[in-house]
């Protein structure tokens, strides 16, 4: 496959023309400088490493729902955790397993128990009703994820994923689905207000996750906009050449006038963004 092409955006009504990177990489996140807030939703950032120079654009909800996840993950692994414990059912309940299901039970009680689940004594079946073979088992605890008990559906899912993957199955799906709702519904909403030094601080928290270009949902946490050397370069070449062409005391004033219409402005901005998100670059953050 040939190698991505820089693509060529124009802001501000053709004045002003960047070339926007292929890419963000996380060495060039780690160099970001935070210039503040637009419209309280978004961090515009400068990322700069070497020759490479670019303004990007981070969803300030995404960006902390991403780094929010991976600490309450974090918490997961640690035994003596509040993110995780085992609450006791009163009464217990009794969940109808399949053969495959009522197999895997037999094989990895010991993974089913370390998420929280407690079985009571014996069971019932196996059963044969309308051609489907069923095993009965007593529940007695079931794991609570941040105040959160999972159900009967959860375990029986857990219970097919351990079997799917011959017990090497993770966290179950329900676990992480519960810190995904915790990590958006504790995240920096749209409309929150941050002062500078919070945009850089949730810059370099977002550096140091995991899976920092994606949210907890799997949307973009930021976009590239421009690559402000192609653009300095664009606009000291168009100053020589309007030096060249101007002669007497106007060219300064004119050579001012062509910088300056290339200076990045809040227009620009707001045009690149409206064009990232007409892309889908960009999803509105907090519906998840």
């Amino acid at each position: 496959m040939p190698p991505r092409q820089p693509q060529v955006l124009a802001a501000g009504e053709g004045r002003l023309v960047g070339t926007v990177p292929g890419a963000v990489t996380r060495r060039l996140l780690s160099r970001c400088t935070a210039i503040g807030q637009c419209d309280a939703q978004f961090i515009p950032a400068v990322c700069s490493n070497g020759d490479t120079k670019m303004l990007v654009i981070v969803d300030q909800h995404a960006a902390d729902e991403r780094v929010l996840l991976e600490e309450l993950q974090a918490k997961l692994a640690v035994s003596d955790s509040d993110v995780l414990s085992s609450a006791e059912v009163h009464p217990p309940i009794r969940v109808s397993l399949g053969s495959t299901e009522a197999q895997a039970l037999d094989m990895h009680a010991s993974k089913a128990e370390r998420w929280g689940w407690r079985f009571g004594e014996g069971r019932s079946g196996p059963s044969c009703g309308e051609g489907v073979v069923e095993t009965e088992v007593l529940v007695t605890c079931v794991p609570c994820v941040m105040g959160v008990q999972l159900t009967a559906t959860d375990l029986q899912l857990y219970l097919l994923a351990l079997h799917e993957t011959a017990g090497a199955a993770g966290a179950p799906a329900a676990v992480q689905r519960v810190l995904v709702s915790k990590a958006c519904r504790g995240a920096i909403m749209f409309g929150d207000k941050l002062h500078q030094q919070e945009c850089q601080q949730l810059l370099e928290r977002l550096a140091e996750t995991a899976m920092c270009f994606d949210c907890a949902h799997g949307r973009p946490t930021m976009a590239p906009l421009f690559d402000l050397r192609a653009m300095e370069a664009g606009a000291c070449g168009a100053v020589s050449a309007e030096s060249r062409a101007v002669s007497g005391g106007g060219s300064g004033d004119r050579a001012a006038k062509v910088t300056g219409e290339r200076r990045l402005t809040l227009a620009d901005l707001k045009q690149r963004l409206a064009a990232v998100r007409g892309a889908n670059l960009l999803e509105p953050a907090g519906t998840g």
